[in-house]
């Protein structure tokens, strides 16, 4: 049974979890046929189911602001700075940990797909906050997961060749036709830049890809997006369990060794 925000302080005593779920998202553009919440209505729909199937773990509400510096002055967007973001992590980490929740899994966005890859697009700067915090803190641990990484040859065999999916595309749409139907409007056809991902690191998404899409919404579908978010709630569940455990033990081993 999970601990959720709606429950009272002297209900998380009692059930006394002793590992946190927290999601993180983004709040920007994403076409015309997308809400500017895409990011967090899916990671925080993955999160809830990620933590069901976990059990016996504290769930926190989603984060909805993530790093969006590649829509930044895009209408709707909001950005936070990488030193703001990682000083959020932080504070939110070792609020749990003083309350003696030693472990804590990162659900960062959902990642997104692009040909025989998935990259962390959005957010990368998680990983350096975490790695910091367990270096801080060695008797307690935090980990981060892409549920897009870990489910990435299942989500392979579900888009095909549709799979070159940066923002708005294949991948995102058809989960919101799975999740939240009635909010998607009328899908336009894909849109890939001729030019490598790689100059996101120069030039914004509005100017690469002005109508806020890189990929093939049109080739989307609610089944498609049914599969990769039961693919990518099974892999992150299944990330979450094997790295805690294989941390847990390596401690052990340090512990009796040294």
């Amino acid at each position: 049974m999970i601990c959720t925000h709606r429950d009272t302080a002297v209900d998380v005593a009692i059930k006394g979890p002793q590992m946190a779920v927290w999601a993180i998202g983004g709040f920007e553009p994403h076409g015309s046929h997308l809400p500017l919440g895409t990011d967090v209505l899916i990671v925080d729909a993955l999160a809830q189911r990620v933590a069901e199937r976990l059990g016996d773990v504290y769930l926190l509400p989603t984060f909805p602001f993530g790093v969006s510096v590649s829509h930044r002055g895009t209408i709707g967007a909001v950005s936070l700075r990488f030193e703001t973001l990682m000083a959020v992590v932080r504070d939110v980490v070792e609020s749990l940990y003083a309350q003696r929740i030693s472990k804590v899994a990162v659900i960062n966005n959902i990642g997104v797909v692009e040909g025989a890859s998935v990259m962390p697009f959005q957010n990368r700067i998680v990983k350096t906050a975490i790695r910091q915090i367990n270096y801080d803190h060695p008797e307690s641990q935090v980990i981060w997961v892409h549920p897009a990484s870990v489910a990435r040859r299942s989500l392979q065999d579900i888009l095909g060749e549709g799979g070159s999916d940066l923002h708005a595309g294949e991948l995102e749409t058809s989960l919101m036709l799975y999740l939240y139907p009635k909010l998607v409007k009328d899908i336009p056809q894909g849109y890939a830049p001729a030019i490598h991902k790689s100059y996101l690191s120069y030039l914004p998404l509005s100017v690469l890809a002005p109508q806020g899409i890189w990929g093939r919404p049109d080739l989307a579908s609610a089944e498609k997006g049914r599969l990769a978010f039961e693919a990518m709630v099974r892999e992150t569940v299944r990330y979450i369990r094997r790295s805690f455990s294989i941390l847990e033990r390596i401690k052990k081993e340090v512990e009796i060794h040294g």
